[in-house]
């Protein structure tokens, strides 16, 4: 159990506050190959296990473990005043603006910091990590699609006058809620579209199928320090 940071794009934090998304999928830096499966040792580090080559792989630490605590990182800015002033050097009352919120009608900012660079003050969302699986990323279910944020809409597809009487047919459809997003008819294919549009430029298509740490949380929309002080 630690105390970690979690990355989350704009698309993944407003699924988070609207609690949509309960699970997120983290790419293992180490990969094992097709004939290994990945194991969780007493020590509570991973090793992938080969049939006929036990030792194969060393054992290794996955991104996230049962009961980390996480703030969450997105982009962010600070007062234009902060201009040139290291993050970590801002005043603790600095205001901040989440540019998953979209863009600010008032005010004067910095230009859009990388989540990577938010300090642990500046978070202002916590995720417990409940449960951890390693698998690959073709293993989701639709059920976990589901969890990652993906939403199911009923959409109208078209319309029935083989009667005579005209009537609305209608489909459930899953997106991820993006401007250019049509739908899938499968959870699975939506998430999969979601997994592309985050990774495929990191050089992680999803049709790479690598193996990833799935990790499950419980989402706390405060900041981290608040939240230890509140429980203890």
């Amino acid at each position: 159990m630690a105390d970690k940071r979690m990355p989350f794009t704009g698309p993944m934090i407003r699924a988070l506050f609207a609690g949509h998304k309960t699970q997120t999928r983290r790419v293992l830096r180490y990969q094992g190959d097709a004939s290994c499966t990945p194991h969780l040792r007493p020590d509570g580090l991973w090793a992938y296990l080969h049939p006929y080559e036990l030792d194969k792989y060393a054992p290794f630490k996955a991104p996230y473990a049962l009961g980390d605590r996480c703030w969450v990182t997105e982009q962010y800015s600070g007062p234009q005043s902060m201009t040139g002033t290291p993050p970590r050097d801002w005043p603790e009352d600095v205001p901040i603006w989440y540019w998953a919120d979209g863009h600010p009608d008032h005010g004067d900012w910095t230009r859009p910091k990388p989540g990577m660079f938010m300090t642990r003050r500046s978070s202002r969302a916590t995720v417990i990590v409940t449960d951890v699986r390693l698998e690959r990323l073709h293993d989701i279910s639709a059920a976990d699609a589901l969890a990652e944020g993906i939403i199911c809409e009923r959409v109208i597809v078209g319309s029935d006058g083989s009667t005579g009487v005209h009537r609305e047919q209608h489909e459930d459809r899953y997106f991820w809620h993006h401007a250019d997003d049509a739908g899938s008819v499968y959870a699975e294919s939506a998430y999969a579209d979601l997994w592309d549009v985050i990774n495929k430029r990191r050089g992680i298509p999803w049709d790479a199928n690598p193996w990833v740490c799935a990790a499950t949380f419980e989402f706390h929309p405060c900041n981290i320090d608040q939240l230890r002080g509140a429980h203890g």
